[in-house]
């Protein structure tokens, strides 16, 4: 192991990055954005390096991020280089041949995603208004057969959404999440999560909802096969994102090499869970 100091400070990242062709930058909420972009501006623009977002944002689209990160910081990410919860958890969801209508709770960017990839799909709805009675709901709710709920940050979750999801779920939907994380900071706020609207649904149904995107390898095995990525890579974990079973409270960075079909990720970090190590992965897969 080589110890390092990984922060924000440029200068303790720099010293790495010739060694590194490609680069996976993962935050939780895109909040972190804007302390991000230097770093990231580097990589891409002094060394030219390969770099890639991923993070659990269920408010944007791809495209709309790349146009985001253009107009506000005047770097270039191309969409193919974002990978957010939406096109990730619809990439996970078009493996599974039972799931084919979904029930979603988020934004119409978080909606559209699923749309493109050809699910079935309803919600949001507007149901500010709507009388709430149990019974049609289930009707509705039957009638639909929905095979999967996945919950994104809902800024227009109510008692409406919490019957079709919980109904749902009863009947046999899986629960899917893009992230346990019950909040995020920004600008010194703290704003609910995804988290926080899962956990209604989560109660109601005694169901533990599944997140793939934070419990698996699964988003680092899209990436690399993707952008056919043969060469080691450098991870950089921002502060509060979830990894495998551990919460980062600090900055993290971990390497990863690939193998023939299977990534070392969630057992390494999970076995160090700490900032200001360079970790340099087994050469047996991850089985």
């Amino acid at each position: 192991m080589e110890a390092i100091t990984l922060c924000k400070r440029l200068l303790s990242l720099e010293p790495l990055i010739p060694f590194y062709d490609s680069f996976i930058y993962c935050m939780g909420s895109l909040s972190q954005l804007g302390s991000s972009i230097r770093t990231l501006d580097l990589l891409k623009t002094k060394y030219g390096k390969k770099v890639f977002i991923f993070s659990t944002d269920s408010l944007h689209t791809r495209k709309s991020l790349a146009t985001h990160i253009q107009s506000a910081y005047n770097l270039t990410f191309e969409p193919s280089s974002i990978y957010l919860s939406n096109y990730l958890y619809s990439k996970y969801l078009r493996s599974l041949p039972s799931i084919r209508t979904l029930y979603c709770l988020g934004n119409s960017n978080f909606l559209s995603e699923f749309q493109t990839s050809g699910f079935s799909t309803f919600g949001p709805e507007d149901n500010s208004k709507t009388l709430i009675d149990p019974k049609t709901i289930l009707e509705v709710v039957k009638e639909r057969k929905i095979d999967a709920v996945v919950v994104g940050l809902d800024k227009e979750y109510g008692a409406y959404k919490v019957f079709v999801s919980s109904f749902a779920v009863e009947l046999g939907a899986r629960l899917m999440v893009t992230t346990r994380r019950i909040n995020y900071e920004k600008d010194g706020d703290v704003f609910p999560d995804a988290g926080a609207v899962v956990a209604g649904i989560e109660v109601s149904t005694t169901k533990v909802p599944e997140s793939v995107l934070e419990e698996t390898e699964f988003p680092f095995e899209v990436i690399l096969k993707e952008n056919e990525i043969k060469d080691k890579t450098l991870v950089l974990l921002d502060k509060g994102v979830k990894i495998g079973k551990v919460d980062l409270d600090i900055c993290s960075i971990c390497d990863i090499e690939p193998t023939d079909s299977k990534y070392w990720i969630k057992n390494l970090i999970c076995n160090y869970p700490v900032s200001y190590t360079h970790l340099t992965l087994p050469t047996t897969p991850y089985v």
